[in-house]
């Protein structure tokens, strides 16, 4: 293992312990190379719900409401995210949905590494947005790093928190193809895995999410 890439955070902070406890629950799960898809399903033929993932020990209430990530200053590939909230018939698009992002910055740490209360003003790479009346939505930031958990690195991710009414509230993870710790880590689901293109000098992916109807 390379300790010296770029997008790697060898850091292990108490709050990553969580994630360690439960990747032993469920080390077993990943043992193969996973597909990929962009419309939160792993057929896009079949008409489902985006799954759920892990919400994990780095969320914030009250993101501030903006849809370019990236504090001034800070560097990393640039990354632009666009997609569709999706009702339950995966047809119909939903407008006015609350979009909740947050991640890792380039080298792999959140602005609460280590940290249970940090200030205000310390929030990095995290906002809320709504979906048009197109249901779309879209952002930018830059491609987040990977840090340690346990043994080996969780690949770069991207944690949603999606809400709309009438529906079932979503807690999920966006993955990117290619990235070599998806094999082995124990979160990852298929359907959440989406390939990046060139962008100019970055990235860019597209990540549609279906809802389940309340019940």
């Amino acid at each position: 293992m390379n300790h010296q890439d770029t997008n790697n955070n060898p850091h292990h902070p108490n709050r990553r312990r969580f994630l360690g406890a439960c990747a032993k629950w469920c080390a077993g799960f990943a043992a193969m190379w996973f597909p990929v898809s962009a419309f939160g399903c792993a057929n896009k033929k079949q008409c489902k719900p985006t799954e759920d993932n892990i919400e994990g020990p780095y969320y914030r209430g009250g993101a501030p409401w903006k849809t370019h990530l990236v504090p001034k200053g800070e560097g990393g590939v640039p990354l632009e995210i666009s997609g569709v909230v999706y009702a339950a018939d995966c047809k119909t698009p939903l407008a006015n949905c609350l979009v909740d992002v947050w991640h890792a910055d380039a080298k792999g740490s959140y602005d609460n590494d280590g940290v249970d209360d940090p200030p205000k003003q310390t929030t990095k790479y995290r906002g809320r947005m709504r979906t048009n009346a197109k249901g779309e939505y879209r952002y930018t930031t830059v491609v987040p790093g990977r840090y340690l958990n346990g043994p080996t690195y969780r690949p770069a991710h991207i944690h949603y928190k999606v809400e709309a009414k009438g529906h079932e509230p979503l807690t999920t993870q966006l993955y990117f193809a290619g990235d070599p710790y998806i094999k082995g880590d124990a979160f990852v689901r298929a359907s959440l895995v989406i390939s990046l293109y060139s962008h100019g000098k970055g990235k860019k992916g597209v990540f549609n999410i279906v809802l389940a109807k309340k019940q």
